[in-house]
């Protein structure tokens, strides 16, 4: 990263950097945008620290901005002793809360990143709660179970050997939903008496899971160690909540958004200052031409962005200059914003706005295989998307969970939307309702294995892949990449019209579809 503070002059077209924003970081611990980060590590320098700093927004901005305070305070040789960092989804807090007890070692200050941290979403609401404790039971983590059963009953007021006494008769609805948040089927009561007898046996032994919350906010109000700093990044925060009003009272908050169209894709002024900062950072100037196609093709995810121009960067070597023709061959097209229009009208059986998508890529001269290659692309992601509504997220499900025949048959069955019947995952639908809560309730329980094979995508990507993936089923997904497969043997094959055939997909595909919609009415 450039040392000069001048280098972030760039940056400031990329973030609501409001003209009060110094003036409120001093004045109130908060603040917006890059002159407001150049202010804190300005007074780093000086030796003014506070004891927490937040960064909040897009993480290539929030990650720079913490290695630049890190670079102010840590020098590299102390760093072994004197820089510990936690993942915030993965982090152990019994850990967190020792590090941040013990005072480093040596002349420079000790700093604790947490980092992409989850804290500021609060306690789980208790009905996600109760299914983590039917899940981790099932898996064996019984003393975990346990723990976050403890933790339920504590916070409803309920002490453990009484609800052990109403478990001797049926437990009341009202009592369900107060304690658990809804009503818990048959076979979950069963398992409650179960584990409920594990923690009474073990009492000693099980502990209620502390809240990080109610822990940061006690090591923040006694105040951490001399020469102690914790440094939390994170992408969202709400800032109602007790913890960052508390991070505001004692430290530091800053956020970093930037501007995004309305699917999403970065504003050009944010992507042309990101492409700016990085070539003054590699001694590069860009063509103006240049810089359009790159913004262009600029897409969702910042860091993406950051990595192609960098890429570029290297590919032109000692030129100067970058030249359009070195953006189109070093670079890939990150956009792709179409392939959710298109996706979107197939999942409708919207025939006019397929096709006029259609001719639109046709006319800018997009190649017919490459279409196909990437509609099959987008919805092999959208069968692995539905296959973990229906499998791996049904935990999200409120009431009981549904029978694995019932399962079973949603996934051989066509999906939801204008053709599908009754669908377990349908339930999930008010959790794609709007990006936060996909953020906060489903992207933490999307097993790793599953992101891996949707593979480096913008978290806004995904959600917009699982909205879609709702109105399809899994039988119609694979029907449409058979058709795909068997288009493309076509392409290469023939001689026949591509635009010709690719209509014909399109008009086979959706007439089909409403004439399902049409027996499913008659039925």
């Amino acid at each position: 990263m450039c040392d000069d503070l001048a280098g972030l002059r760039a940056w400031d077209c990329l973030v609501s950097a409001h003209k009060d924003g110094v003036a409120s970081m001093k004045e109130s611990g908060s603040g917006t945008g890059f002159e407001a980060l150049k202010t804190l590590i300005a007074d780093l320098r000086k030796g003014l620290i506070r004891p927490v700093y937040a960064f909040v927004g897009e993480k290539y901005f929030t990650d720079r901005a913490a290695r630049k305070l890190i670079d102010t305070v840590v020098p590299p040789a102390e760093r072994t002793w004197n820089l510990e960092r936690y993942e915030g989804l993965n982090v152990s807090w019994q850990q967190l809360w020792n590090s941040l007890k013990t005072p480093g070692f040596g002349a420079s200050p000790k700093v604790v990143w947490l980092k992409d941290t989850n804290i500021f979403a609060g306690r789980a609401e208790s009905r996600e709660l109760v299914d983590e404790v039917l899940r981790d039971w099932s898996n064996g983590r019984r003393t975990e179970a346990a723990s976050k059963l403890l933790e339920l009953l504590v916070k409803a007021g309920w002490e453990p050997s009484k609800f052990e006494a109403s478990l001797e008769s049926s437990v009341a609805a009202d009592v369900q939903v107060e304690i658990f948040g809804r009503q818990l089927g048959g076979a979950e009561c069963r398992e409650i008496r179960n584990i409920l007898q594990f923690t009474l046996d073990r009492k000693s032994a099980v502990a209620s899971t502390p809240d990080p919350v109610d822990g940061l906010m006690q090591i923040l109000s006694e105040g951490l160690p001399p020469r102690v700093i914790l440094l939390l990044t994170t992408v969202a925060a709400d800032q109602r909540g007790r913890l960052w009003r508390k991070i505001r009272e004692v430290g530091v908050a800053l956020q970093f958004t930037v501007s995004r169209e309305r699917n999403q894709a970065l504003g050009r002024d944010a992507a042309a200052g990101v492409v700016a900062q990085i070539m003054r950072e590699h001694g590069k100037r860009i063509a103006p031409k240049a810089l359009d196609l790159l913004v262009q093709r600029a897409g969702v995810d910042v860091e993406r962005l950051a990595s192609e121009v960098e890429k570029l960067c290297l590919w032109v070597g000692d030129r100067a200059e970058v030249q359009p023709k070195d953006v189109a061959n070093a670079t890939a097209d990150l956009a792709e914003s179409w392939i959710f229009e298109f996706t979107g009208a197939l999942s409708r059986r919207d025939l006019p706005t397929s096709l006029r998508t259609l001719y639109d890529l046709l006319k800018r001269g997009e190649q017919p295989l490459r279409l196909v290659a990437l509609i099959a692309r987008e919805l092999r992601n959208l069968l692995l998307a539905r296959e973990c509504l229906e499998f791996d997220l049904a935990e999200l499900r409120s009431g009981p969970k549904g029978s694995a025949t019932e399962v079973v048959r949603a996934a051989k069955g066509s999906g939801p939307g204008p053709i599908g019947g009754d669908d377990p995952a349908r339930s999930l639908g008010r959790y794609m309702s709007d990006y936060g809560t996909f953020s906060k309730a489903v992207m933490p329980r999307i097993p790793a294995e599953q992101l891996e094979a949707f593979g480096k995508a913008h978290p806004f990507v995904l959600f917009k892949r699982f909205q879609e993936a709702l109105l399809w089923g899994v039988q119609d997904l694979q029907k449409a990449l058979t058709e795909l497969a068997l288009l493309e043997q076509q392409l290469k094959t023939s001689r026949a019209d591509a635009r010709m055939l690719l209509e014909g997909f399109l008009l086979r595909w959706c007439s089909a579809a409403k004439a399902a919609v049409a027996r499913h009415r008659l039925a």
